[in-house]
């Protein structure tokens, strides 16, 4: 595995981990304005 492959997994590692953490956070927001 060259060097350049390595960085492209961190950086798609990076934006997975993004948007996970983002859906997360809109499903707690939508749980919360529910309870309401």
């Amino acid at each position: 595995m060259s060097k350049n492959e390595g960085v492209m997994l961190v950086e798609v590692y990076q934006a997975l981990t993004l948007m996970f953490m983002f859906g997360m956070f809109i499903l707690a927001l939508l749980t919360y304005l529910k309870k309401k």
